[in-house]
């Protein structure tokens, strides 16, 4: 019996790997030569026949535009001179400031480079050979991301373990307390508009009171002064 299960699951995880080998092939290759899809079958263009398809067009153009002024050719001309004169280094710095403008602008482009970077050779030996992969470097392309691959499935894993967490009873029923804070949310401004006019009404209280209390002291000082001098007035006489 358990003969049977680890076999069972031997020939899941062998499908599974064919599965996976089969989309990165399709994704590397832009078809899939193995394919019961005719359409899947066709492979894309390759370079050397996009790079003929471009320069029978260029020619095409060439051989529409024979008329073309003399001066035009010669602005032409003058370009192509200007762009000769200029250093391959400032040409490559330009070239480089603009990468590391766009992947620092886009992380999806920097995090491909980050990965086509470690895997640079077996890309560049897919481009110069032109053929399709077979087991064995299909095999070496998955096994490149075997870290990436472990991590992305501990990652799943804690996230499982996790979700009955986020997805709680408490976590679900937050939007319908959101609801319910609503009327106390209203009965806190209103509050809070009243308070403000209170602390208002308090201030000009406040400011009345010490007027008050400056107008007594002005009358108190003013009687002092009187008093003073009636004194003296009556020790002269």
């Amino acid at each position: 019996m358990s003969s049977s299960s680890g076999e069972e699951s031997i020939n899941i995880s062998i499908d599974e790997l064919e599965d996976r080998v089969n989309k990165l092939e399709f994704l590397l290759l832009g078809c899939q030569s193995t394919s019961t899809d005719s359409l899947l079958r066709i492979p894309l263009p390759t370079f050397n026949q996009i790079t003929s398809a471009q320069k029978q067009s260029q020619q095409n153009q060439i051989q529409s535009s024979g008329g073309r002024t003399r001066a035009s050719s010669i602005s032409t001309s003058q370009l192509q001179q200007q762009q000769q004169q200029e250093p391959i280094t400032d040409s490559l710095e330009k070239f480089k400031t603009v990468l590391n403008k766009i992947k620092s602008e886009n992380e999806s482009i920097n995090n491909f480079m980050l990965i086509y970077k470690s895997n640079e050779t077996l890309f560049n030996k897919i481009v110069d050979n032109e053929s399709l992969l077979n087991s064995v470097e299909k095999l070496a392309i998955i096994l490149s991301a075997e870290d990436e691959i472990y991590s992305t499935a501990r990652n799943l894993q804690k996230l499982g373990e996790l979700e009955k967490f986020i997805n709680s009873s408490s976590t679900q029923s937050i939007p319908k307390l959101n609801e319910a804070l609503k009327p106390l949310e209203n009965i806190h401004f209103e509050q809070e508009v009243i308070a403000i006019q209170l602390n208002k009404k308090l201030e000009e209280k406040v400011q009345s009171y010490n007027d008050i209390i400056q107008e007594i002291s002005n009358r108190f000082a003013y009687w002092d002064s009187i008093i003073t001098d009636l004194e003296s007035k009556s020790k002269d006489l």
